[in-house]
């Protein structure tokens, strides 16, 4: 994963990895360093990359070989907390944190996942067609703390204009921000539109102590997705 990933990458496949060739979402089988193997072009740290799918017993050789070929890049392994940062920069939800079985896709901002004419529809069509083209009234939204001495992890008050309107599901330090990210279901019943969120004043509330965060509709890295498609 990164900004590198592809030069990193082309020297060791016969395979085309150009955008054109190998776009953003396509898997491939294909062989890394004499590895077989299968490539998937997706990113849960809003970068270019892929992931990498061999059997176990081979992990270690591939891992070794990505080691020599990103050398000159400056390549590091990278932990499950720096993970969390770059995919909360990214506005990418984790289930279980942001998503979970009481939540609906148009609710959590995932509406272009769903295959409304999928053949022989899908368990929960019904239930859901009539939020369909509707402002949602509970909608997951993007925060950002701008007190650089506080930290959120979940289930933080979230304030607008005085008034309790959700809760955090999750949070971690944003190296690109200087702030802490977090991510917020928010609820209005005139509906979470993105003025709605645009306007008026937000605050999080953290150890008995109100402080001001931004709130947004989008990811505050690359909030149109250009970089994971370049």
């Amino acid at each position: 994963m990164g900004p590198k990933a592809r030069d990193l990458l082309q020297p060791l496949t016969a395979t085309d990895l150009s955008n054109s060739a190998f776009p953003f979402g396509m898997i491939k089988e294909i062989s890394i360093n004499g590895f077989a193997c299968r490539a998937l072009r997706m990113s849960y740290v809003g970068e270019l990359g892929w992931e990498l799918y061999v059997p176990a017993g081979e992990a270690e050789s591939l891992a070794k070989a990505l080691e020599r070929s990103g050398a000159s890049y400056g390549l590091r392994y990278a932990g499950f907390h720096a993970m969390n940062s770059l995919r909360l920069e990214a506005g990418y939800r984790h289930w279980g944190h942001d998503i979970t079985g009481e939540d609906t896709p148009l609710e959590a901002g995932l509406g272009f996942t769903i295959s409304w004419d999928k053949p022989g529809g899908f368990i929960g069509r019904e239930a859901l067609l009539p939020s369909k083209g509707k402002v949602p009234t509970k909608r997951l939204i993007q925060i950002r703390v701008e007190d650089p001495d506080l930290l959120t992890y979940h289930d933080d008050p979230i304030f607008k204009n005085g008034n309790l309107v959700g809760r955090t599901t999750g949070g971690m330090w944003s190296v690109t921000e200087n702030r802490c990210l977090t991510m917020s279901y928010v609820g209005n019943e005139n509906g979470v539109s993105k003025a709605w969120v645009d306007e008026g004043e937000w605050e999080i509330e953290i150890g008995m102590r109100r402080r001001k965060v931004t709130a947004s509709v989008e990811s505050f890295y690359d909030p149109r997705h250009e970089r994971v498609r370049n």
